[in-house]
Protein backbone atom coordinates (compact mmCIF):
# COMPACT_ATOMS: atom_id res chain seq x y z
CA UNK A 1 0.00 0.00 0.00
CA UNK A 2 3.01 2.23 0.70
CA UNK A 3 3.75 1.42 -3.25
CA UNK A 4 0.49 3.00 -4.05
CA UNK A 5 0.59 6.10 -1.77
CA UNK A 6 4.14 6.96 -3.12
CA UNK A 7 2.87 6.39 -6.73
CA UNK A 8 0.04 8.72 -6.06
CA UNK A 9 2.62 11.56 -4.53
CA UNK A 10 5.07 11.72 -7.33
CA UNK A 11 1.84 11.70 -9.82
CA UNK A 12 0.39 14.36 -7.98
CA UNK A 13 3.90 16.11 -7.74
CA UNK A 14 4.53 16.16 -11.47
CA UNK A 15 0.46 17.57 -12.07
CA UNK A 16 1.48 20.65 -11.21
CA UNK A 17 4.38 20.75 -12.90
CA UNK A 18 3.00 19.75 -16.51
CA UNK A 19 0.02 22.64 -15.72
CA UNK A 20 2.65 25.21 -15.24
CA UNK A 21 4.20 23.90 -18.62
CA UNK A 22 1.41 24.01 -20.59
CA UNK A 23 0.41 27.56 -19.44
CA UNK A 24 3.79 28.86 -20.40
CA UNK A 25 3.06 27.30 -24.18
CA UNK A 26 0.40 29.20 -24.60
CA UNK A 27 1.48 32.26 -23.41
CA UNK A 28 2.89 33.20 -26.10
CA UNK A 29 0.01 32.31 -28.32
CA UNK A 30 -2.44 34.79 -26.03
CA UNK A 31 0.10 37.80 -26.83
CA UNK A 32 -0.67 37.49 -30.60
CA UNK A 33 -4.33 38.12 -30.50
CA UNK A 34 -5.24 41.49 -31.38
CA UNK A 35 -6.08 44.08 -28.05
CA UNK A 36 -9.63 44.36 -27.34
CA UNK A 37 -9.68 47.72 -27.77
CA UNK A 38 -9.70 47.51 -31.33
CA UNK A 39 -13.44 46.38 -31.52
CA UNK A 40 -14.31 50.24 -30.23
CA UNK A 41 -11.76 51.47 -32.62
CA UNK A 42 -13.66 49.78 -35.84
CA UNK A 43 -17.10 50.69 -34.54
CA UNK A 44 -16.25 54.97 -33.60
CA UNK A 45 -14.71 54.76 -37.35
CA UNK A 46 -18.13 54.01 -38.56
CA UNK A 47 -20.42 56.20 -35.85
CA UNK A 48 -18.07 59.08 -37.63
CA UNK A 49 -18.64 57.75 -41.30
CA UNK A 50 -22.40 57.26 -40.63
CA UNK A 51 -22.67 60.45 -39.38
CA UNK A 52 -20.59 62.15 -42.39
CA UNK A 53 -23.14 60.46 -44.63
CA UNK A 54 -26.14 62.06 -42.93
CA UNK A 55 -24.78 65.39 -42.93
CA UNK A 56 -24.41 65.47 -46.84
CA UNK A 57 -27.99 63.43 -47.55
CA UNK A 58 -30.14 65.41 -45.14
CA UNK A 59 -28.97 68.57 -43.39
CA UNK A 60 -27.19 70.30 -45.88
CA UNK A 61 -29.21 70.42 -48.44
CA UNK A 62 -31.76 71.49 -45.98
CA UNK A 63 -29.44 74.54 -45.25
CA UNK A 64 -29.11 75.22 -48.54
CA UNK A 65 -32.82 75.08 -49.14
CA UNK A 66 -33.87 77.31 -46.07
CA UNK A 67 -30.64 79.65 -47.36
CA UNK A 68 -32.23 80.25 -50.54
CA UNK A 69 -36.00 80.89 -49.16
CA UNK A 70 -34.45 83.44 -46.80
CA UNK A 71 -33.06 85.48 -49.58
CA UNK A 72 -35.94 85.42 -51.19
CA UNK A 73 -38.26 86.65 -48.26
CA UNK A 74 -35.28 89.72 -48.14
CA UNK A 75 -36.01 90.17 -51.53
CA UNK A 76 -39.88 90.40 -51.53
CA UNK A 77 -40.36 94.76 -52.02
CA UNK A 78 -43.78 96.18 -52.78
CA UNK A 79 -45.43 95.25 -55.89
CA UNK A 80 -44.23 92.13 -56.15
CA UNK A 81 -46.53 89.45 -57.26
CA UNK A 82 -46.59 86.51 -54.65
CA UNK A 83 -48.23 82.63 -53.83
CA UNK A 84 -49.07 82.26 -50.55
CA UNK A 85 -48.76 78.76 -48.70
CA UNK A 86 -52.56 78.37 -49.11
CA UNK A 87 -52.74 79.02 -52.51
CA UNK A 88 -53.71 82.95 -52.46
CA UNK A 89 -52.11 84.94 -55.15
CA UNK A 90 -51.67 88.34 -54.21
CA UNK A 91 -49.75 91.65 -54.99
CA UNK A 92 -47.55 93.08 -52.37
CA UNK A 93 -49.29 96.35 -50.85
CA UNK A 94 -46.99 97.11 -48.06
CA UNK A 95 -44.06 95.45 -45.82
CA UNK A 96 -44.01 95.53 -42.01
CA UNK A 97 -41.60 94.02 -39.42
CA UNK A 98 -42.88 90.21 -39.37
CA UNK A 99 -45.86 90.82 -42.04
CA UNK A 100 -47.06 91.69 -45.28
CA UNK A 101 -50.26 93.16 -46.51
CA UNK A 102 -51.20 91.91 -49.59
CA UNK A 103 -53.86 92.79 -52.11
CA UNK A 104 -55.85 89.88 -53.94
CA UNK A 105 -58.33 91.76 -55.51
CA UNK A 106 -59.75 95.48 -56.34
CA UNK A 107 -59.91 97.02 -52.42
CA UNK A 108 -59.34 93.81 -50.93
CA UNK A 109 -56.27 93.32 -49.06
CA UNK A 110 -55.52 90.69 -45.68
CA UNK A 111 -52.42 91.03 -44.09
CA UNK A 112 -50.25 87.53 -43.91
CA UNK A 113 -47.12 86.25 -42.17
CA UNK A 114 -43.76 86.18 -43.99
CA UNK A 115 -43.72 82.72 -43.08
CA UNK A 116 -46.69 82.39 -45.11
CA UNK A 117 -45.15 83.35 -48.25
CA UNK A 118 -44.91 80.18 -50.94
CA UNK A 119 -42.75 81.92 -53.76
CA UNK A 120 -42.76 84.97 -55.43
CA UNK A 121 -43.71 84.87 -59.47
CA UNK A 122 -43.89 87.26 -61.95
CA UNK A 123 -46.76 88.77 -63.93
CA UNK A 124 -46.66 85.41 -67.08
CA UNK A 125 -46.90 82.87 -64.45
CA UNK A 126 -49.77 84.88 -62.49
CA UNK A 127 -52.65 85.12 -65.54
CA UNK A 128 -51.15 80.95 -66.31
CA UNK A 129 -52.09 79.91 -62.98
CA UNK A 130 -55.67 82.18 -62.60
Amino acid sequence: MNALLTLAQAAAAQAPAATQAATTATAPAASTTPPPGGEWTQIIIMIVAFMAVMYFLMIRPQKKQQNARNQMLAAIKVGDQIMTTSGIFGKIAKVQDKTYIIEIADNTRIEILHAAVGEVINANEMTEAK
